[in-house]
């Protein structure tokens, strides 16, 4: 339940709240297949895919998936929604599946002879359209999907293309795993009549590209995430709490989310990361933002977890009491596994953020971070996926520090 504040005759009444949960919270797919990829229409409509041609529906935004009967068995790696008709997705063995009743029938697209495995499909509008493949393939559309056609490979020697992001028609990045002379980042401007290759700095493969404006975009690799700021020309390692990502969203031009080994969240267009909290310990392949607020991650063993909170956790008053000071309690349970609560408390209206850092000062979780009344607060930290240690939490008053503790993760 939200706050609600009345103010009569300068009295500020405070509506009574109850704990808040994580962020981020598990749906049921009904199912225990691997998850590709996610995508959704609106705030209501999406699907996801996965192994041995699982194709899940909601209409509601995910309180039900329905599982979508198709003839097909093969392993499918994206999907994409062109309207409320069209939807399209792909997988092994030059798979590219369509529907243009949004789900109802599916059918499968017959004139592709190039690739094999096709791992990303993108669509810059409703007509042209890209898939990232394998052998070095890159396949193009210009009818909605309904034919495909190979451009020229832009790096003969890659393994395969697993990533590509299109600004428009014309400009995009590609990128992939090479085995003899590294893994490529290409870049087109012409819509794949010619490419560009530019400087891998890790050479390790690389997963998915994703590129917000003409100037910034995030790569993400086997060790966590490349970031360039003038166009793709530079690729800058940038230090995350993740061991890879495998897919990126950028819902602003600031938030952006990543996944793989967890999820983890930037605020400030890739530069600085923290992890959220999540109450799984699969691994993640897709995730997809309706807005800076509301977005799916899936992945191992059927996962789907949903945020309606940009990932942080809802914190809200637990009593009407106006507090006459600042208070942070020590948690309880302490030492605790997974989970403990931590308390506080605000004397006025504040911008309070909550964060926990390792022995190493590193900050592995932001569990708060927003402008708060005065009143108690409580919050869940839920240690899942967590190493046994110990950990400091830290409260920051508008900007500023105001008190650490300390508590002992024991597994």
């Amino acid at each position: 339940m939200r706050l609600i504040i009345f103010l009569t005759i300068s009295l500020i009444f405070y509506a009574n709240a109850s704990v808040s949960q994580t962020g981020w919270f598990q749906q049921n797919s009904n199912c225990n297949t691997t998850l590709g990829a996610v995508a959704f229409l609106n705030a209501d409509s999406g699907f996801c895919v996965g192994g041995f041609g699982k194709i899940l529906k909601t209409t509601n935004g995910g309180i039900n998936w329905d599982s979508v009967d198709t003839p097909f068995t093969i392993h499918l790696f994206s999907v994409v929604i062109l309207n409320s008709n069209e939807v399209l997705t792909c997988g092994v063995d030059r798979t590219v599946l369509k529907s243009t009743n949004f789900g109802a029938n599916w059918y499968r697209i017959t004139n592709i002879n190039d690739g094999y495995n096709l791992y990303h499909m993108e669509f810059t509008n409703e007509i042209v359209g890209y898939i990232a493949s394998e052998s070095g393939v890159i396949l193009k559309s210009t009818n909605s999907g309904d034919s495909w056609f190979s451009l020229d490979s832009p790096y003969p020697f890659a393994q395969a293309f697993n990533g590509l992001s299109f600004l428009d028609i014309n400009t995009g990045h590609v990128v992939g795993y090479g085995l003899t002379f590294g893994s490529p980042i290409v870049r087109t401007t012409d819509g794949g009549m010619s490419w560009i290759r530019y400087l891998n700095p890790t050479q390790t493969p690389l997963y998915s590209v994703k590129m917000f404006n003409y100037d910034i975009g995030l790569i993400g690799d086997n060790y966590g995430l490349l970031r360039t700021s003038n166009g793709g020309v530079n690729w800058i390692e940038t230090s995350v709490p993740a061991s890879f990502c495998t897919d990126i969203s950028f819902p602003t031009s600031k938030i952006a989310y990543a996944v793989g080994s967890n999820i983890i969240k930037s605020t400030d267009s890739g530069i600085n990361w923290t992890e959220q909290q999540i109450p799984t310990t699969e691994y993640f392949n897709g995730v997809c933002f309706i807005n800076e607020n509301t977005g799916y991650a899936v992945g191992q063993n059927g996962t789907i977890l949903k945020t309606t909170s940009g990932g942080i956790v809802d914190i809200e008053p637990l009593s009407n009491n106006v507090p006459d000071k600042y208070i942070l309690y020590q948690n309880y349970p302490n030492p605790f596994n997974p989970k403990t609560v931590i308390n506080y408390e605000l004397r006025v209206t504040s911008k309070a953020m909550l964060k926990v850092f390792d022995v190493l000062g590193t900050e592995v979780a932001e569990l708060v971070n927003e402008k708060q009344y005065a009143g108690s607060y409580s919050v869940e930290f839920n240690g899942i996926g967590f190493a046994s240690g110990v950990y400091y939490y830290s409260i920051y008053l508008n900007g500023s520090l105001f008190e650490t503790k300390r508590m002992v993760l024991l597994k």
